[in-house]
């Protein structure tokens, strides 16, 4: 037997049950995403190709669910670009329009490794993720006012939205990669977001190239984690994972 915290329930569920691959290039910077997790959780701990998605029966259209009082922490726990922002927004199965009514921002430019927000959300609320490239700037394939999410099926596919990618999947670009943490920690629903904040779909070069990308999912790294004051209640793992189901 085991404790997990339940006052915070975090919730990834699908909307469909078929795996896609993600085709992850050399990082430009030489650290890959396998190294910030190995540093950031023991070498080996999270495997990188275990992402949402990954397998059948993972969620490809991912949401959270926060369900309680208590609040959600978020950690920067890698970012190789600065500018870049991220944010949360509602998830109601249309496109998001990014303009501070349904959404929020979670970390701007000028945040760093290791910085800490605790967000509440406006009550029982499904809710994504949402990076804004460069911040306020252009960036290349991502012009100022297209933001990219979780949820890949609201991302272009290829490079600048011409509907041609360079590699799989066809059906919508993943910019980010999703794990769950939460065996690892105690049973309190955690999760780790990796950021590619370059257009996925574009050619992946090996050295830097301003009409290519590298895929390395290291451009921002976040953790995020249930927050609460309450009691911890005993359960089992089998327990933990029905709350990974879809209704």
């Amino acid at each position: 037997m085991h404790k997990f915290i339940f006052a915070v329930a975090i919730l990834v569920m699908a909307t469909s049950a078929s795996a896609y691959d993600v085709e992850m290039g050399s990082s430009w910077s030489g650290v890959t995403l396998q190294d910030v997790l190995d540093v950031q959780y023991g070498p080996g701990a999270v495997d990188v190709n275990s992402y949402f998605g990954s397998s059948p029966g993972d969620p490809t259209v991912p949401y959270w669910f926060d369900s309680s009082l208590g609040g959600l922490i978020f950690r920067e726990i890698a970012g190789f670009l600065h500018t870049n922002t991220m944010g949360w927004y509602i998830e109601d199965g249309s496109m998001p329009t990014i303009d501070g009514i349904d959404d929020g921002v979670i970390f701007n430019g000028l945040d760093s490794e290791g910085h800490d927000v605790v967000v509440n959300l406006p009550g029982e609320v499904k809710f994504g993720l949402w990076l804004d490239p460069n911040g306020p700037n252009d960036s290349h394939n991502a012009p100022q006012g297209e933001y990219f999410f979780t949820n890949r099926f609201y991302n272009d596919i290829g490079p600048d939205g011409g509907g041609t990618t360079y590699h799989g999947p066809t059906d919508g670009d993943p910019q980010a990669l999703i794990y769950n943490l939460t065996p690892l920690n105690s049973g309190i629903p955690t999760f780790v977001v990796a950021w590619e904040d370059l257009d996925y779909g574009s050619e992946i070069t090996l050295n830097y190239d301003p009409l290519g990308t590298d895929n390395d999912f290291t451009d921002m790294v976040v953790e995020i984690r249930a927050y609460s004051p309450v009691p911890t209640h005993k359960s089992s793992f089998g327990q933990i994972k029905g709350l990974f189901r879809g209704n």
